[in-house]
């Protein structure tokens, strides 16, 4: 039996004032090559797009399909063979707001972008092209590089209709949801870059800063009101007599500046990454705010399982993407390295900052690690001595923030990641 649609609410601007919160269920897509299952047919009887790019009301109805039809990557069963997958699904142009410049950490969308696109005003529009054969699907996809200033990603998806999906930190976006919500989607990055490093001659033979323990000689580059650095005291790591703004023993980095010389010279530095201190948010994470979250989900039921291929095929041909990636920032006016990019990225990938754990999980937003992020909010804000929200119910709190859309069971043959 087909299951009821629920119509949006809409205003009179066409935009959703109302929706229902639903969790879609966890659906299975199996990868070959070119090749899936995908097990919800999506039959749409109506979308149309606004003169701001957001699509109008679109009624959907789903439908079990046998696991053992094959179709082509992101395609589903009522979509006739041959038409581009997105077309009438999401909105034309679909336009995402980045938290930075097209850099290494935009090549899960620029793996879905055509490289003759055009670059206006910080922005850069092409077609929307399969990750693995570059086929057409069927709608442009626009990057929007710089946030107007003075606004958060956060605030310009609450803001601006004409812009659908943003790409944030969690730590950055979880301090302003009150304000300016957010639910998350999908996570290409497992985590960032960003280290605590340390002359060995002043920790000796520590492997952390949990090695080193709260000693006031070992002091701390930064100041209490940095929200990481009053993590680091409110979880006793450090204690507050050790941050300084003066020449200290504990500096903070970037993984991916130049491993290869300053990290490991001479074997005298030591590091870890800030992840492990348990200050671990997701870098660089998918979001939308809660109506788009939903109102778009016809899109997003085939949109983030695409994103989920981007990000395998980042991992498989490194050296392609990054090729992309370049030709696409050269036409948006930004000057990146090819081979510098290609060494970054391998060591991003040897050190697990991809969110592809294995197979099975690929992308995903986690309820064990929005409840982590709350927490460490919520223990930063109160050493800040700003209000704190209760840690109580925390597991609800962190599943109140996912809509998740992301498909497992992604059966990657073993060639294919070797």
């Amino acid at each position: 039996m087909t299951p009821a649609v629920t119509p949006v609410v809409m205003d009179t601007d066409g935009y959703p004032v109302r929706v229902m919160q639903e969790v879609p269920g966890r659906r299975t897509l199996r990868f070959s090559a070119t090749v899936m299952t995908f097990t919800v047919a999506l039959i749409v009887s109506s979308c149309t797009t606004s003169n701001d790019g957001q699509p109008n009301a679109v009624f959907v109805t789903t439908t079990a399909s046998p696991r053992t039809t094959a179709v082509p990557l992101g395609a589903t069963t009522s979509v006739p063979s041959g038409t581009p997958v997105l077309a009438g699904l999401c909105p034309d142009p679909l336009v995402v707001q980045l938290d930075g410049p097209l850099d290494m950490w935009a090549l899960p969308w620029t793996a879905m972008l055509a490289t003759d696109g055009t670059a206006i005003d910080g922005s850069y529009r092409a077609q929307m092209v399969h990750p693995i054969d570059r086929s057409p699907m069927g709608i442009q996809l626009q990057l929007r590089q710089v946030t107007p200033v003075g606004r958060s990603v956060a605030e310009v998806l609450r803001d601006d209709r004409s812009v659908h999906l943003g790409v944030v930190s969690t730590d950055v976006s979880i301090a302003q949801r009150d304000a300016a919500p957010l639910n998350y989607l999908a996570a290409p990055w497992l985590h960032d870059d960003r280290i605590i490093w340390w002359d060995a001659s002043a920790g000796g033979e520590a492997l952390s800063i949990a090695d080193l323990g709260p000693d006031p000689k070992i002091t701390i580059a930064g100041t209490i009101d940095d929200p990481v650095i009053a993590y680091l005291v409110g979880t006793n790591l450090i204690v507050a007599s050790q941050v300084t703004t003066e020449p200290a023993v504990l500096q903070f980095g970037q993984f991916l500046t130049d491993p290869l010389s300053w990290l490991s010279s001479n074997n005298t530095r030591r590091w870890q990454f800030l992840t492990d201190t348990g200050w671990s948010p997701y870098p660089h994470a998918v979001v939308a705010s809660p109506s788009t979250a939903t109102f778009l989900k016809p899109c997003l039921e085939v949109l983030v399982p695409m994103l989920q291929r981007a990000v395998v095929e980042v991992t498989r041909e490194p050296e392609r993407m990054v090729a992309n990636l370049v030709e696409i920032a050269t036409r948006s006016g930004n000057s990146i390295s090819r081979e510098a990019t290609v060494t970054n990225l391998r060591a991003a990938i040897g050190n697990g900052l991809l969110n592809k754990i294995d197979n099975q999980t690929v992308a995903e937003v986690t309820q064990a690690r929005m409840e982590q992020a709350l927490r460490a909010d919520a223990t930063s804000r109160r050493v800040r001595g700003l209000s704190a929200r209760s840690t109580d119910k925390l597991r609800q709190q962190a599943r109140a923030l996912i809509t998740d859309y992301t498909a497992n069971d992604l059966e990657i043959p073993v060639d294919e990641t070797s």
